[in-house]
């Protein structure tokens, strides 16, 4: 005892004990959690000396940089792994990170052992020691060759796309789920009689005949059911004139949200020569029905002069005339046999002198 206190100096020890060794267990786990991370990372993780030599590297940067094992990777500097354009920037990018403390998505050409480029997406972080000062930069490279290529197709194919879009002849017309145009053709503007930035925002009461508006309550309803949808409509120009059009629409994602893609054509060309020959059918189905009936009622007539008045009278039917006459020739004179409309004075010689 000491002052009247008894000594107990074991028992504190034994704690301490118990606490550092808990704390390296800690150490260990934690050491080992972390190996275990970088290596089953699908990244490549490479850990950086600060004057530019590697340190660590885990088995997924040695398949991507195609070295036999991390080992063979130890005491190469950093900036081998870089194209030789972009080597200039790797010791000022060391530089930038130990100052920053991180940087995020820089990209850089790698250089793998065979010679070999691919793009790659840089990330890294400085490590410190206890005392918070800085001890090896990690980075972490992520190939991006893939990525790269699918992202040049989309651009490929978003451009071709746009070619079509912007050259059909069809109006092509992108709407959301309230009508609203989001999007048109040339086109389309052209059509409806409307500048591009006049025609974006306009919704159907601005484009369909009042009569016809049901139609998009219709069409929308086959967007949202993911149905296609055929109609003809009439749709109005900016100036208030009405063209009959036909309509073809389908569902269409555009910027992640449901929209109604509608290809529109139209169709007055084709309504007009429609409305032609169904006046040409009704004219010459007119005529059948007339030559129908004169041949019935010449069946029924065997004296001339009635005959001739029923052709005449018939021939009005299809030949809106004001007067007409039949008139025979023989021995250089003609005879006039039958006749309908006002003849006047002298006119039978005129017509007679006329017809000769």
């Amino acid at each position: 005892m000491r002052a009247g206190y008894p000594v107990r100096l074991p028992g504190v020890i034994a704690q301490r004990l118990t606490a550092r060794k808990e704390a390296e267990n800690a150490l260990r786990r934690g050491e080992a959690l972390y190996r275990a991370l970088v290596e089953t990372s699908p990244d490549s993780i490479v850990v950086t000396k600060l004057d530019g030599s590697i340190a660590m590297a885990n088995q997924r940067a040695a398949e991507l940089y195609r070295y036999e094992q991390p080992l063979d990777m130890v005491g190469m500097q950093v900036a081998e792994l870089v194209c030789s354009e972009d080597r200039p920037r790797v010791m000022p990018g060391l530089g930038e990170i130990i100052a920053g403390g991180h940087v995020a998505h820089r990209e850089y050409m790698l250089c793998r052992r065979d010679g070999t480029l691919f793009p790659a997406e840089i990330r890294a972080s400085v490590i410190v020691d206890g005392q918070g000062q800085p001890q090896a930069v990690m980075t972490i490279a992520r190939d991006v060759s893939e990525r790269q290529r699918a992202e040049e197709q989309l651009r490929e194919t978003e451009a071709q796309y746009r070619g079509i879009f912007e050259a059909t002849s069809d109006a092509v017309i992108i709407s959301d789920l309230d009508g609203r145009v989001v999007e048109a053709n040339p086109a389309a503007c052209s059509m409806h009689g409307y500048s591009r930035e006049e025609f974006v925002g306009l919704l159907p009461t601005a484009r369909l005949h009042p009569d016809d508006l049901h139609l998009f309550g219709e069409y929308m309803e086959s967007i949202k059911s993911d149905r296609e949808f055929h109609a003809r409509s009439r749709n109005v120009r900016r100036d208030g004139s009405i063209f009959p059009a036909e309509v073809h629409g389908t569902a269409f994602l555009y910027k992640g949200k449901l929209h109604g893609l509608a290809a529109i054509r139209d169709v007055t060309d084709e309504v007009k020569a429609h409305l032609r020959l169904e006046r040409a059918v009704e004219e010459r189905t007119h005529e059948l029905s007339t030559l129908l009936d004169v041949s019935r009622e010449v069946a029924s007539t065997l004296e001339l002069e009635p005959l001739l008045g029923l052709i005449l009278d018939h021939l009005k039917t299809m030949v809106d005339y004001s007067s007409t006459s039949i008139a025979s020739g023989s021995d250089g004179r003609l005879e006039i046999l039958g006749y309908r409309g006002p003849i006047p004075p002298g006119g039978r010689d005129r017509l007679r002198a006329a017809l000769e």
